[in-house]
């Protein structure tokens, strides 16, 4: 075989010198212009440098055109769009292919029109065009089944992982993956089949399942790596560098990607040279070296670049916009970041479409299920009339063989005749019921895909519009901060007017915060994220502070408005037990609301509780009011009140009053609104509370005789927790990282609870719970964090057993203790 094999190769070099050295010789025949040309193809196929590969290619190409056979002319165009391809010359290769398509088409050749449609779908995949890729690569998967193309099929559904891969669904990335690794080992293509092993574990890496990856990363190295090319083995060591990143060990991840590095450089694969230094760069990054991390994140990105691929360069600007912002360099890093969202906008409205062709796609495998099983009914039903058919037969055959046959032996094949067609009655009736339920469900999911089809593009409208809104209202502080910022740099500035236009900085920047805050604030409402925190909290105080906080602002006061507050109860009466952050934020979106559309008179707030516990806060103004018609709509995200009468624009997203309303049905509550064109509007918070009893006497905590372990690495925070905790006699056990607390945990009544801070060095308190679970899972731990939600769920996760925020509150927390202790 192998000497076969090589007197093939010296065949087809020799072809090749002949036909550059003698083109006019005996080759010029047709025939043997045909066996030159496909010498060339197979050489252009197994090049291994890609200029070799676009070579052979151009004179296959230059020599089919002169044969005049379109079928040779469409595998020498195949053959050039393939090498571009290896070139990372994707525009070009598209050109090519589509070209090489359409002579396929012609002469009829499905095994060529099948691999010209993965060869172009691998393009878009690099090109980041994953719908378009998708669509080429399912119609290239059709004619590979019907061709019963093993290799080809293998190919496509790898195509499929990576694409999935990308769109981080990874379990669907696996079943591609795994499908198409059978397809591999049974075709004994073992280079291959180490590449998709590769994938799966990376797939593997990213939900978490690190000892599946490990086994398979290794695994493979040890079974099948003989098998390995030297670009396969740097890009199964960028794999094991990512697997290494995923369990923290960077030293190790950065030896691996360096290695691939070396290989790539060596291969001149600018690809692979791009994946080496954006891995490493992500090592760095991690590790804080901020300079090596820019250093190699700006090589990937600038041969992302050349090459055409978006996905990488997109991946190295996200890390850049991290690590300028560590090193201060804010205007790179929101350079960086502005491209990583234009990069991930564009991908995420494909990510939509690309759920609807996988929809699309489920039910037509559906369907064709369904079709497999009709037929195999109607192959049922053929069986049992030839059973009937043999039956009859051998009946009539006994029948005239047998005539003495008496009449009960007549009678009873009569019943049996009887009994199976009552059966094929009963068969043909349940697949005439069946036909009719499958034409239900068709009727059914094509519904479904044209709901799904409607909701896209009403996300589609609802995005634009948010677009159109956020670019307006953020570039209008930036421009202000960036005016404001080149003036204050110019030497004839006054420190008078530094000081006021600093000022007028300041209050754009905070105004640049107010909208990011805003949008992070419906995020979490229209997700369901939005987790309670309650507490006692005094209603006469939160009016107040609201009060003193818009009072100061001189946008407000320059219209001469009044602003009054209105508290119906007195100090100690005004206490309720509500989410103190919520109610804040209710109050300050209806203030911001009444104060922009009021021009004249004045706004007042204030509440009351009546005798069910219902809690009445409301925002009164003498603004320009709100039609009837219109007053369910400013309640929806984007909307925004226009005056008729008025040529006055109002700035905004549109979302103060949605986020209002999201926090009042979190709470329990809703807001109604009260208005007339003219005569102002009224926006009353409805909210069912609870009243704390004042009369309870606060509880005296003992804990003597209790070891509570606290891990903290704040001294000052410490020192509270050592003062509020001897007061109670517990013996208080400090350490200050988690690895120490790791330790202390595995000696034996070394203490009764845990209070473990969240954010702590070398290793993190989440971190360290899991550890501390997996070897005392009796003990109590409470989580501490200056965070409010962003942790509680990790925490939860990790095996902490409750959570409490800073600044800690003494009273909830022995509360919580006494209840654990």
């Amino acid at each position: 075989m192998q000497s076969s094999n090589f007197l093939h190769r010296v065949l087809i070099l020799c072809s090749a010198a002949l036909l550059m050295h003698y083109p006019f010789s005996v080759f010029s025949q047709s025939k043997s212009d045909s066996i030159a040309v496909r010498a060339l193809i197979d050489s252009a196929a197994n090049a291994k440098s890609p200029q070799v590969r676009i070579a052979f290619a151009r004179e296959a190409y230059h020599k089919a055109k002169a044969t005049n056979s379109k079928h040779l002319l469409a595998d020498a165009t195949h053959s050039m769009g393939n090498a571009l391809f290896r070139l990372n010359s994707y525009d070009a290769a598209i050109d090519s292919l589509q070209r090489a398509l359409v002579l396929y088409n012609i002469v009829g050749d499905s095994a060529g029109t099948a691999k010209t449609y993965y060869t172009l779908g691998s393009c878009y995949v690099r090109k980041s065009n994953y719908v378009k890729a998708i669509q080429l690569i399912e119609e290239s998967v059709k004619l590979a089944t019907s061709i019963n193309d093993s290799a080809l099929l293998a190919n496509c559904y790898n195509s499929l992982g990576i694409i999935f891969y990308t769109l981080e669904n990874f379990t669907a990335s696996i079943d591609f993956f795994e499908k198409a690794a059978n397809y591999y080992e049974k075709a004994h293509s073992y280079k291959n089949y180490v590449r998709v092993k590769g994938n799966i574990g990376l797939s593997l890496t990213k939900i978490g399942n690190l000892e599946g990856a490990r086994q398979i990363f290794f695994s493979t190295l040890n079974s099948y790596g003989k098998y390995m090319d030297s670009l396969m083995l740097a890009s199964f060591y960028d794999n094991i560098g990512f697997f290494y990143e995923s369990l923290g060990k960077v030293d190790s991840a950065l030896y691996y990607h360096n290695q691939s590095l070396t290989i790539s450089k060596a291969l001149s694969s600018t690809r692979g040279i791009a994946l080496s230094n954006l891995a490493i760069g992500r090592c760095y990054n991690g590790l804080a070296q901020f300079g090596l991390a820019i250093k190699y994140l700006l090589e990937a990105k600038r041969l992302a670049k050349l090459n055409g691929e978006e996905d990488i360069s997109a991946q190295a600007n996200r890390q850049l916009s991290t690590c300028y912002e560590a090193t201060g360099d804010f205007k790179n890093s929101q350079k960086c970041l502005k491209e990583f969202l234009e990069y991930t906008d564009k991908t995420f409205t494909k990510k939509l479409i690309t759920q609807v062709a996988q929809l699309h796609s489920m039910l037509q495998i559906e369907k064709q299920e369904r079709e497999n099983q009709q037929l195999q009914m109607q192959l049922e039903l053929k069986s049992l009339n030839e059973q009937k058919d043999k039956k009859i037969i051998t009946l009539y055959t006994i029948f005239s063989i047998l005539l003495l046959l008496t009449l009960s032996v007549i009678v009873y094949f009569a019943i049996q005749l009887s009994q199976k067609k009552k059966l094929l009655e009963h068969t043909n009736s349940q697949l005439f019921k069946f036909n009719n339920e499958l034409d239900s469900l068709v009727k059914h999911r094509t519904r479904e895909l044209n709901n799904a089809i409607d909701k896209i593009r009403e996300l589609e409208r609802i995005k634009s519009a948010f677009m159109a809104n956020i670019s307006h209202e953020i570039r209008t502080p930036l421009n202000g901060i960036l005016g404001l910022s080149y003036y204050l740099s110019a030497p004839e500035c006054t420190a008078e007017e530094r000081s006021q236009l600093g000022e007028q900085v300041k209050r754009l920047g905070n105004k640049l915060v107010r909208i990011v805050d805003d949008i992070l604030e419906l995020s979490k409402i229209e997700t369901n994220q939005v987790n309670l925190l309650l507490s006692e909290v005094n209603l006469n105080q939160l009016l107040d502070d609201v009060y003193k906080e818009f009072d100061a602002i001189a946008e407000f006061d320059d219209k001469n408005l009044f602003f009054r507050v209105n508290k119906s109860l007195p100090e100690d009466g005004a206490i309720v037990i509500c989410d103190y952050y919520r109610l804040r934020s209710i109050i300050i979106h209806l203030l911001e609301n009444a104060f922009k559309f009021t021009h004249q008179g004045g706004v007042e707030m204030g509440y009351s509780i009546n005798e069910n516990s219902l809690l009445y806060l409301y925002v009164k103004d003498t603004g320009v009011g709100i039609p009837n018609d219109i007053q369910k709509k400013v309640f929806e995200r984007f909307y925004k009140h226009l005056d008729d009468s008025s040529p006055i624009f109002y700035d905004g997203l549109g979302i103060g009053l949605t986020i209002a309303m999201g926090y009042a049905i979190a709470l329990g509550g809703s807001i109604k609104l009260q208005s007339s064109p003219g005569q102002g509007s009224t926006f009353t918070l409805v909210l069912p509370i609870t009243v704390p009893n004042s009369n309870a006497n606060k509880e005296a905590f003992n804990f003597t005789g209790k070891r509570i372990l606290v891990v903290e690495d704040d001294l000052i925070n410490y020192q509270y927790l050592h003062a509020l905790l001897s007061k109670t006699g517990a013996t208080v056990i400090h350490v200050k990282n988690g690895e120490d607390a790791i330790e202390a945990a595995t000696i034996e009544r070394a203490a009764d609870l845990i209070l473990l801070d969240i954010q702590l060095p070398f290793k993190s308190g989440i971190e360290a719970a899991i550890e501390i679970r997996k070897i005392n899972k009796q003990i109590p731990i409470i989580a501490q964090t200056a965070t409010d939600y962003e942790y509680v769920s990790a925490c939860r996760d990790a095996g902490c057993n409750a959570f409490v925020t800073k600044p800690i509150d003494p009273d909830e927390l022995l509360n919580l203790i006494k209840r654990f202790l």
